[in-house]
């Protein structure tokens, strides 16, 4: 597949951390677009049609596919599979759909690549310092120590032939909210290709898949800037099938005492990440694209950089801290070729 062509021309606009507006279409070619609230954040969909009379029933097939994912793979959903999966922990194994199956495989790709610091069964420590809670607080050494006993992806026992997935300690959980995101982007546009569409963006929530192009030109990404609070745009991107995925701290942390901490934990360590401010990274898949970015800022801009070179067809972008607190850009060999004019 092929991640661009052309990459000197782009015509329209989708800012990674908001919803964007519509730019004016080019001859018969008109882009739609709708939103939806699914995932715990807002899903938008633009299509590019030449008949506009097709349009609803393939917004409803392309959404459609991402509420599936939420319905397999959500932490919040009783009647999900994944939350299955944690109420038989340590129990029993429970079959599940090959989807779940893939997405889990491709967790634990990351986690051995990370060594151990991107984890879906970190979840747990997330709960202890608050993130998502209004009693945030930073724990005590001895608390974070016990949780960690509890994190461990190396307890997922995944039977293919079964199609089966076992969580070895009943205290264990697995939460998918780094990687489930990016996996529902996946399977929208690529009902979306399957219906025959040429060109559409996805977004849920800043993970964006650019199907094709709007008309003759690629897309445009743009990538927040992390050094303040604002929507600024720090660099715009040029997308053609491919995925775009920004993870940082731009809304997700709690302060306490004057310091922020960000809600991106090290496995290995129970700490919030430190010094990486955020981590673009593009790739085939939005899946792939969502776990990078999250194992990256684990692993800082060094190892991070190396990580992502090192990953078949990735490119990547990196805002960090330097010694001197001063913000400082690292970017793959490649990245260059994807900035837009």
């Amino acid at each position: 597949m092929r991640l661009w062509k052309n990459p000197k021309s782009a015509v329209c606009a989708l800012l990674i951390f908001s919803l964007s507006c519509l730019l004016p279409s080019c001859g018969d070619v008109e882009v739609y677009e709708e939103t939806r609230q699914m995932m715990g954040t807002f899903v938008q969909i633009k299509i590019v049609f030449d008949k506009a009379e097709k349009k609803e029933s393939v917004f409803d097939a392309a959404f459609k596919e991402i509420m599936k994912v939420d319905r397999l793979m959500s932490a919040y959903r009783d009647d999900s599979q994944l939350s299955m999966i944690n109420r038989y922990a340590g129990i029993k194994p429970v079959v599940v759909d090959r989807e779940l199956i893939e997405v889990l495989e491709k967790s634990i790709l990351l986690s051995n690549a990370t060594g151990g610091a991107y984890d879906i069964t970190a979840g747990e420590l997330i709960d202890l310092w608050g993130f998502y809670k209004k009693n945030g607080h930073v724990p005590s050494a001895a608390e974070i120590e016990e949780t960690l006993k509890r994190v461990d992806y190396r307890k997922i026992i995944i039977n293919r032939e079964k199609s089966t997935v076992f969580l070895k300690d009943e205290l264990m959980s697995i939460d998918l909210g780094s990687i489930a995101k990016g996996f529902a982007v996946d399977q929208a546009a690529k009902k979306l290709r399957i219906m025959g569409v040429s060109g559409a963006l996805v977004n849920a929530g800043g993970d964006i898949y650019a199907l094709g192009r709007k008309e003759v030109t690629p897309w445009k990404v743009g990538v927040r800037n992390p050094l303040n609070n604002s929507e600024e745009v720090y660099r715009k991107l040029i997308a053609e099938d491919a995925a775009v995925v920004t993870s940082g701290c731009y809304h997700r942390y709690i302060e306490l005492n004057g310091k922020k901490y960000c809600h991106i934990i090290d496995a290995n360590t129970g700490m919030p990440v430190e010094g990486v401010l955020s981590v673009t990274v593009i790739a085939e898949s939005t899946a792939t694209a969502d776990a990078l970015a999250t194992s990256v800022m684990l692993l800082g801009s060094e190892a991070g950089l190396k990580l992502i070179e090192d990953w078949e067809r990735c490119e990547g972008l990196i805002i960090y801290k330097a010694d001197d607190n001063t913000p400082k850009t690292a970017r793959t060999s490649n990245f260059h070729k994807f900035l837009a004019d």
